[in-house]
């Protein structure tokens, strides 16, 4: 299992996760030589949902007039 500290991950989170998507390898954070966490690639992308703030604006231009208790309440 490949490893880097969580200074390169902050640095390179874009890389570093690219790269264990790409891969499909599990890579391990160090922090002052100690494992802290563990960076895996996803199972299935299908189970990736937009974030809220995502859903609320998406759902703002399509209503376009709906007051935001409205649109709140259709999400929810």
């Amino acid at each position: 299992m490949k490893s880097c500290s969580i200074t390169a991950l902050r640095s390179n989170a874009y890389v570093i996760v690219g790269e264990v998507g790409k891969s499909g390898e599990e890579m391990l954070v160090t922090s002052k030589g100690k494992a802290i966490a563990k960076v895996v690639p996803l199972d299935d992308e299908g189970t990736l949902r937009p974030s809220f703030v995502t859903e609320v604006k998406r759902r703002l231009k399509e209503e376009k007039s709906l007051p935001a208790e409205e649109i709140l309440q259709k999400l929810w």
